[in-house]
């Protein structure tokens, strides 16, 4: 983390206000669960910025709606236009919602370390 909690949290606000977004969320890194990506299929324009020295690529857009609720686990659209693939015989991560839909995991995030980080079978 770059200083701290307040300082992510002034760095997010930055951003957002030179965006013009109602909210921005720093979520790196990421860990993959998945074998490969496909071309684009829906194309994202690719904006580049850079954010204190770091070049960043738009590759995908989230629209959050006038009615946006923040939690844990609430259904969203990325439009990422990407095809994921997973091989045959490799394990395949599955969330699944109270009321039994089932979405593929493609990668998962801790803010923290975690003893089983690297295998997503474990981590609750």
């Amino acid at each position: 983390m770059i200083g701290g909690d307040l300082t992510l949290v002034w760095v997010q606000r930055s951003i957002a206000t030179d965006m013009g977004a109602t909210m921005v969320k720093l979520n790196g890194p990421r860990h993959w669960c998945l074998d490969g990506l496909g071309a684009k299929v829906a194309v994202v324009d690719p904006v580049f910025r850079d954010f204190n020295g770091l070049t960043m690529r738009r590759l995908a857009t989230l629209e959050l709606g006038a009615d946006f609720a923040a939690g844990a686990y609430v259904r969203r659209f990325v439009n990422r236009g990407a095809g994921f693939f997973f091989d045959a015989g490799q394990p395949v991560y599955e969330l699944v919602d109270p009321d039994g839909a089932a979405y593929v995991m493609q990668a998962y995030r801790r803010r923290r370390p975690h003893p089983d980080r690297g295998r997503p079978a474990r981590i609750g």
